[in-house]
């Protein structure tokens, strides 16, 4: 059997069911639809194919941006309210590993390490006469080689010691009062 083909869909006219079957939706979703007058129905209870498409269109494109503009608020401030938890959180972490001694201010840092590596400056310009004191006549290059190896570990053991501690603002204060008085 051959299928008959139309150049043009306007003015074709379908039941009910048919349209509920193009739609996708109930036959009792059609009358809901004509009762609220989103599409329109003829006379004689048909429907006209191509206006009731588009009404329908219409209706659905409308009740997505309705929806959207309703939602979108409430999804805004959602998303906002997420935002205000992850920066809790985060925040609460960093406290949490600023109390373990895992990260440090910033100044604090500065003004530790200066302070240690100032001291590991002037015991290492040192290591010259400190060194020279301790060479004997008749020292042999292995045994003199031991003796400035010997002090240069001693001067890094010093930049080895790391102590967490050192770097809190109450420790730092306490040193600078010290050095004040």
């Amino acid at each position: 059997m051959e299928s008959k083909k139309h150049r043009s869909i306007d003015g074709v006219v379908v039941t009910t069911g048919v349209m509920a079957n193009l739609l996708g939706v109930s036959d009792r979703r059609i009358r809901q639809m004509v009762e609220e007058g989103i599409i329109p129905r003829k006379a004689n209870g048909a429907f006209e194919l191509v206006p009731v498409v588009k009404q329908y269109i219409l209706y659905l494109k409308t009740k997505n941006d309705t929806a959207r503009d309703k939602d979108e608020p409430e999804v805004l401030r959602a998303r906002e309210q997420a935002r205000l938890e992850k920066a809790k959180r985060e925040t609460a972490e960093l406290k949490l590993a600023i109390m373990r001694g895992q990260y440090h201010r910033a100044d604090a840092v500065k003004t530790v390490m200066t302070a240690m590596l100032g001291t590991f400056k002037g015991r290492i310009r040192s290591l010259p006469v400190k060194i020279a004191a301790q060479i004997r006549p008749g020292m042999g290059m292995a045994e003199t080689a031991g003796l400035i190896g010997r002090e240069i570990d001693e001067c890094l053991l010093e930049l080895s010691d790391y102590d967490p501690g050192a770097f809190s603002p109450d420790e730092i204060e306490g040193e600078e009062g010290e050095d004040e008085s």
